[in-house]
């Protein structure tokens, strides 16, 4: 479990996020109440299976991304609002915000909880 302060800093994220736009990797998609398909990746560890999305605060960053993953190099870098990650009905698993950067930050997707799953670290 984490502590009083962990908790408090992915309350504060959380509520940044929900008034922030943020950048995906994905391909448009109207029809999506998103409006678009977001890449969304399944993580196992230590027996347990979950998603992870992706998002970045700076689209340079969601460039190395795409640079650095072979496979994600036709996606397209999409701006999306942050509060509506956060409401959509699909919503689960973990938003990794600016992944491989020194900003990299963990946030479970449920405002239910503001633990990781079992094993993973801050």
């Amino acid at each position: 479990m984490f502590g009083t302060q962990d908790g408090h800093r992915r309350h504060l994220v959380r509520q940044e996020l929900a008034k922030s736009d943020v950048y995906v990797l994905g391909v448009e998609a109207p029809e999506d109440p998103l409006g678009a398909d977001i890449l969304h990746i399944t993580t196992v560890e230590v027996g347990n299976e979950y998603e992870v999305l992706p998002i970045f605060t700076d689209p340079g960053l969601a460039l190395k991304a795409k640079a650095d993953e072979p496979e994600w190099e036709s996606l397209q870098i999409l701006l999306v609002n942050g509060g509506a990650l956060l409401k959509a009905e699909d919503a689960t698993g973990m938003l990794l915000i600016n992944p491989g950067s020194d900003s990299e930050f963990k946030l479970p997707v449920s405002s239910g909880t503001d633990e990781l799953p079992e094993g993973r670290a801050a």
